[in-house]
């Protein structure tokens, strides 16, 4: 009967202090206020280095113009060096300045000289480059 008596009733909560639950709940909020602040100034320290180097990177460019300008000018002129770097012959003219007359030009006389345009050579592999300089060295010598 005592056993039934004790599983029927409600559990008592003799040990729950609501003013200790309220301080730990406003230490977690205090908490998670501090970490948002610091991820905040963190994020704002990021921004300012990054749109630092990108002025120092433009140089000249950057001059004058909106932290937006900068930002939207450094990302066009990564995006160009990716493309470059991903074998793209007209983003490789525009990192050299050139127009695409003037690399097809170039492309023309490196072809006439070695029988492979600058657009082939840059799209050589290691082993192919390797083999294309014993190529060359073979024909015009070394130094």
């Amino acid at each position: 009967m005592f056993l039934l008596a004790a599983l029927a009733a409600p559990p008592v909560l003799a040990d729950y202090d609501a003013a200790a639950e309220a301080r730990d709940a406003a230490q977690r909020q205090a908490a998670a206020a501090e970490s948002a602040r610091k991820k905040a100034e963190a994020d704002r320290l990021r921004s300012d280095a990054e749109l630092r180097a990108a002025k120092a990177y433009l140089g000249p460019a950057a001059q004058g113009k909106s932290d937006a300008e900068v930002k939207r000018l450094y990302a066009e002129k990564m995006a160009v060096i990716q493309r470059a770097g991903k074998g793209d012959p007209a983003a490789r003219a525009q990192m050299q300045g050139l127009t695409p007359e003037q690399q097809a030009q170039m492309d023309g006389a490196m072809k006439g000289m070695t029988g492979k345009s600058l657009t082939d050579i840059n799209k050589m592999s290691d082993a192919e480059m390797n083999a294309f300089s014993r190529d060359m060295e073979k024909k015009y010598g070394t130094k």
